[in-house]
Protein backbone atom coordinates (compact mmCIF):
# COMPACT_ATOMS: atom_id res chain seq x y z
CA UNK A 1 0.00 0.00 0.00
CA UNK A 2 1.52 3.32 -1.00
CA UNK A 3 1.18 6.41 1.34
CA UNK A 4 -1.45 7.74 -0.84
CA UNK A 5 -3.80 4.90 -0.23
CA UNK A 6 -3.05 4.49 3.73
CA UNK A 7 -3.97 8.13 3.88
CA UNK A 8 -7.48 7.39 2.88
CA UNK A 9 -7.37 4.13 4.82
CA UNK A 10 -6.93 6.07 7.90
CA UNK A 11 -9.35 8.49 7.40
CA UNK A 12 -11.63 5.72 6.27
CA UNK A 13 -10.81 3.85 9.98
CA UNK A 14 -11.61 7.18 11.41
CA UNK A 15 -15.28 7.65 9.67
CA UNK A 16 -15.49 4.03 10.43
CA UNK A 17 -14.90 4.44 14.75
CA UNK A 18 -11.78 1.91 13.81
CA UNK A 19 -9.68 4.92 15.58
CA UNK A 20 -6.75 2.58 17.47
CA UNK A 21 -6.28 1.28 13.78
CA UNK A 22 -6.56 4.73 12.53
CA UNK A 23 -3.79 5.52 14.69
CA UNK A 24 -1.22 3.26 13.86
CA UNK A 25 -1.65 4.04 10.25
CA UNK A 26 -1.52 8.04 11.16
CA UNK A 27 1.76 6.95 12.97
CA UNK A 28 3.43 5.12 9.87
CA UNK A 29 3.04 8.87 7.89
CA UNK A 30 4.27 10.45 10.17
CA UNK A 31 7.47 9.50 9.33
CA UNK A 32 7.54 10.56 6.16
CA UNK A 33 8.03 14.48 5.15
CA UNK A 34 5.65 14.40 2.26
CA UNK A 35 2.63 12.81 4.56
CA UNK A 36 3.82 14.21 7.93
CA UNK A 37 1.48 16.83 8.03
CA UNK A 38 -1.56 14.14 7.47
CA UNK A 39 -0.16 12.07 10.54
CA UNK A 40 0.15 14.83 12.53
CA UNK A 41 -3.66 15.82 11.38
CA UNK A 42 -4.89 12.42 11.82
CA UNK A 43 -3.59 11.89 15.35
CA UNK A 44 -5.21 15.21 16.00
CA UNK A 45 -8.35 13.45 15.22
CA UNK A 46 -7.89 10.18 17.01
CA UNK A 47 -7.49 12.02 19.99
CA UNK A 48 -10.61 14.42 19.67
CA UNK A 49 -12.24 11.32 19.53
CA UNK A 50 -11.12 10.36 22.56
CA UNK A 51 -11.65 13.09 23.65
CA UNK A 52 -8.07 14.15 24.71
CA UNK A 53 -8.15 17.72 23.25
CA UNK A 54 -4.99 19.15 25.37
CA UNK A 55 -3.21 16.12 23.05
CA UNK A 56 -5.02 16.58 19.87
CA UNK A 57 -4.19 20.69 20.03
CA UNK A 58 -0.86 19.52 20.40
CA UNK A 59 -0.87 17.43 17.46
CA UNK A 60 -2.54 20.21 15.55
CA UNK A 61 -0.08 22.25 16.16
CA UNK A 62 2.99 19.72 14.79
CA UNK A 63 0.63 19.67 11.77
CA UNK A 64 -0.06 23.11 11.06
CA UNK A 65 3.83 23.68 9.12
CA UNK A 66 2.72 20.54 6.70
CA UNK A 67 0.00 20.97 6.04
CA UNK A 68 -2.72 22.73 2.93
CA UNK A 69 -5.19 23.28 4.63
CA UNK A 70 -4.58 25.65 7.55
CA UNK A 71 -7.75 26.99 7.75
CA UNK A 72 -9.02 23.55 8.78
CA UNK A 73 -6.33 22.74 11.48
CA UNK A 74 -6.87 26.37 13.53
CA UNK A 75 -10.72 25.30 12.90
CA UNK A 76 -10.66 22.39 14.97
CA UNK A 77 -7.76 23.71 17.51
CA UNK A 78 -10.88 26.55 18.13
CA UNK A 79 -12.92 23.39 18.84
CA UNK A 80 -10.61 21.96 21.27
CA UNK A 81 -10.05 25.48 23.22
CA UNK A 82 -14.24 25.22 23.35
CA UNK A 83 -13.73 21.95 24.88
CA UNK A 84 -10.74 23.02 27.53
CA UNK A 85 -13.25 25.65 28.64
CA UNK A 86 -11.04 28.37 26.56
CA UNK A 87 -13.56 30.82 25.04
CA UNK A 88 -12.15 33.37 23.93
CA UNK A 89 -9.00 31.33 22.81
CA UNK A 90 -11.65 29.60 20.64
CA UNK A 91 -13.18 32.52 19.63
CA UNK A 92 -9.61 33.84 18.47
CA UNK A 93 -9.07 30.59 16.41
CA UNK A 94 -12.42 30.38 14.96
CA UNK A 95 -11.70 34.13 13.35
CA UNK A 96 -7.95 32.83 12.48
CA UNK A 97 -9.37 30.08 10.23
CA UNK A 98 -11.95 32.21 8.81
CA UNK A 99 -9.00 34.83 7.92
CA UNK A 100 -7.09 31.90 6.17
CA UNK A 101 -10.14 30.93 4.53
CA UNK A 102 -13.40 33.14 4.45
CA UNK A 103 -15.70 29.99 2.88
CA UNK A 104 -14.81 27.76 6.34
CA UNK A 105 -18.48 27.27 6.34
CA UNK A 106 -18.06 24.98 9.82
CA UNK A 107 -15.38 27.89 11.24
CA UNK A 108 -17.94 30.76 10.51
CA UNK A 109 -20.95 28.65 11.91
CA UNK A 110 -18.56 27.83 15.26
CA UNK A 111 -17.87 32.34 15.83
CA UNK A 112 -21.46 32.68 15.09
CA UNK A 113 -22.39 30.52 17.92
CA UNK A 114 -20.27 31.43 20.27
CA UNK A 115 -20.46 35.18 19.94
CA UNK A 116 -24.55 34.02 20.51
CA UNK A 117 -23.77 32.16 23.29
CA UNK A 118 -23.54 33.51 27.35
CA UNK A 119 -19.89 33.16 28.14
CA UNK A 120 -20.17 30.77 30.54
CA UNK A 121 -21.35 27.89 28.78
CA UNK A 122 -19.34 25.03 26.61
CA UNK A 123 -20.47 22.76 24.70
CA UNK A 124 -21.39 19.37 25.80
CA UNK A 125 -19.92 17.47 22.82
CA UNK A 126 -18.82 17.99 19.31
CA UNK A 127 -20.28 16.27 16.43
CA UNK A 128 -18.18 13.15 15.05
CA UNK A 129 -18.67 13.89 11.83
CA UNK A 130 -17.08 17.64 12.01
CA UNK A 131 -14.38 16.09 14.20
CA UNK A 132 -13.49 13.61 11.17
CA UNK A 133 -13.75 15.88 8.26
CA UNK A 134 -15.11 19.37 8.24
Amino acid sequence: MNFRDLVKEAHQAIVDNRVDQARVMFECLVDDPLYKGEGFFGLALVEMRHRQFERAKSWLRLALPWVANTAEVVYLAGLCLEHLGRRQAAIDAYRAALCRNPEHEAARSALERMLEAPAETTPEHVDAARMAFA
